[in-house]
């Protein structure tokens, strides 16, 4: 059922978001990603996940990246499968690298922020199969 409602965007670039967000955080986030997204002129399609229609796709999307619901924005690479979410989105990996010497943070918690944190060079490499 969820490559159902994930059907129609097969090999495309996904961008699900929030356009109800009313976290600062989820709206700074939503903010710098689509920044990113226009500025580097990739082909994405915006799925907002509080649009009736797009609740199964959303929930297709939360499945499909392990993410608990209500998690935005979510960047998905249907082609490859690869995904970055959240807040974490928007982390480098120099800084999430450097949680490995805290000790305070546990390793599992390190590690999600390093599966899921992309730098800007990095997003332009891993999504350059988008541009316009």
């Amino acid at each position: 059922m969820a490559d159902d409602a994930l059907a129609q965007y097969a090999d495309k670039l996904l961008y699900l978001c929030s356009a109800q967000a009313s976290h600062q955080l989820i709206i700074v986030a939503q903010r710098k990603v689509e920044t990113q997204l226009d500025g580097l002129k990739l082909d994405y399609v915006k799925i907002d996940g509080m649009v009736e229609e797009n609740k199964p796709a959303r929930a297709a999307i939360w499945k499909k990246c392990d993410a608990k619901p209500g998690t935005y924005p979510i960047i998905i690479n249907m082609k490859t499968g690869d995904f970055w979410h959240g807040d974490d989105l928007q982390a480098t990996q120099r800084r999430a690298r450097a949680l490995l010497l805290d000790p305070a943070i546990s390793p599992i918690t390190t590690f999600a922020s390093l599966q899921n944190a992309i730098d800007a060079d990095e997003f332009q490499e891993k999504l350059s199969g988008f541009k316009q």
